[in-house]
């Protein structure tokens, strides 16, 4: 989705998007603005990633200790070598080192002692592209689980103990910006992908707490009545760029923003043309296997509601994953529109919807636009798509009665003032007066 569809369905849209990026306009409205950050070596990262060992085969790899072989090699993200070696003790201890200065060896390195439940502190050097160099901490957990008739299964867990951080300052708003290393692998980059990596103290309390405060750095970042998009992160997590946006992310009740998409047959399709029935826009990936389990649950919908609702696919994937998403598509013989830009989380339309409700760019994500063009619901759906359809329902429900409201207007001749001096004959009574419904009002009973 480019900036070119969405000006396309809508000219005012355009008029107020060519006012705001015109030349002269540019360095006032829409400008850059660069965050400097520290690393702060106090706080733990919420995230991490499992040490991988090497596998039976040389293109296989385990993700637990492997049960043959007393002393082992295992990989941290970044490529950090850890030794791990089974003590053979009542207590399951293992022995480590830490490869802290990369140069593969660890007759030079400090030994560790863990226990099942228990974790140790590391620390490892760390070289940047911009040819710094820093030594982050870590933390190493060790876990063991048993369970009866089934292979005991050590892992270990590796987390980053530091995330970097700084001050956010617009409009006389001030908070606190923490980038994560979610992976923990020592670069501030593309973490984005795998998770919440941005986080802000929107109520100002000094901390990042609750599911409004973590962020993706691929959704629009809003922040005291302005809004932005992540234009680069330093690798050594020393700046964070932010750019103006005009983009904003749609509540429940707003109208449904301006945007074209263009199906895979090549229909364009425009939301100002979202009127008159209900529609349901179904945002998903190929790799999304909860999506993909759900679009028979979608069809099901199709088929009760036949007539009454529309379905629109978009395709949050990236270029690489295009062709399996068309081949599910076909498999699945998925009938409704569907649109697939390969742009991932840089679709503008993804950008928009993919935050709302709280949602952090995460799937399956389904909005529901009502008959008006309004937006009436967005979430996953809940269990079995239980809570979609409920609301679906209930939505349709309120758009018949609707359309029966409109209908009954249009034919009383009550809602034209006739001149004073003129009598106007009373209709013969009809059954929904007879139960004290009033004409162009709305049926409630049987």
């Amino acid at each position: 989705m480019s900036w070119r569809n969405l000006l396309a369905c809508s000219p005012n849209l355009a008029m107020s998007l060519c006012l705001v990026c015109s030349p002269q306009a540019v360095s006032q409205e829409m400008g850059k603005a660069t965050v400097a950050l520290r690393i702060n070596q106090v706080e733990e990262s919420f995230s991490g990633a499992v040490l991988v060992f090497d596998g039976p085969t040389p293109k296989e790899v385990a993700y637990g200790l492997p049960p043959d072989r007393d002393i082992n090699v295992g990989r941290a993200p970044g490529g950090v070598l850890v030794r791990i070696e089974r003590l053979k003790d009542a207590r399951h201890s293992c022995r480590l080192q830490v490869d802290s200065n990369g140069d593969g060896q660890f007759d030079d390195e400090a030994s560790h002692v863990v226990v099942p439940g228990s974790s140790v502190g590391v620390s490892v050097d760390r070289t940047w592209p911009n040819g710094t160099r820093h030594s982050l901490p870590y933390a190493i957990n060790y876990d063991r689980e048993v369970s009866p008739g089934s292979p005991i299964e050590e892992s270990f867990f590796w987390t980053a103990h530091y995330r970097s951080e700084g001050r956010l300052r617009f409009r006389g708003c001030e908070a606190l910006l923490v980038i994560w290393d979610i992976n923990g692998d020592g670069a501030f980059d593309d973490d984005s992908r795998r998770g919440t990596n941005l986080s802000l103290d929107r109520n100002g309390d000094g901390r990042i707490w609750g599911r409004e405060e973590y962020l993706k750095g691929g959704q629009v970042v809003e922040f005291c009545d302005g809004a932005f998009l992540v234009d680069g992160i330093a690798a050594d997590g020393t700046s964070l760029v932010l750019v103006d946006t005009p983009l904003r992310i749609p509540r429940v009740g707003d109208e449904v923003p301006a945007f074209t998409v263009t199906t895979i047959e090549g229909t364009p399709l425009c939301s100002r043309e979202m009127r008159g029935r209900v529609h349901l826009l179904e945002f998903w990936a190929s790799w999304c296997r909860p999506c993909v389990e759900k679009f028979p649950l979608v069809r099901a919908l199709e088929e009760d509601f036949k007539g009454e609702l529309a379905i629109v696919a978009i395709n949050v994937d990236e270029e690489s994953r295009v062709p399996m998403a068309l081949q599910i598509i076909k498999d699945k013989q998925l009938k409704w529109p569907h649109v697939v830009s390969g742009r991932g989380d840089s679709d503008t339309v993804w950008k928009m919807f993919g935050g709302m409700a709280g949602n952090r760019l995460s799937i399956p994500l389904y909005v529901l636009v009502d008959r008006n063009g309004k937006l009436s619901y967005a979430g996953n759906g809940g269990g079995e798509s239980n809570e979609l359809r409920t609301t679906l329902s209930a939505l349709l429900k309120t758009s018949r009665v609707g359309n029966m409201d409109w209908t009954l207007r249009r034919l009383s001749p009550t809602l034209s003032s006739p001149p004073s001096n003129l009598t106007v004959p009373h209709p013969t009574p009809t059954k929904l007066e007879s139960q004290n419904t009033p004409i162009g009002g709305r049926h409630t009973g049987s």
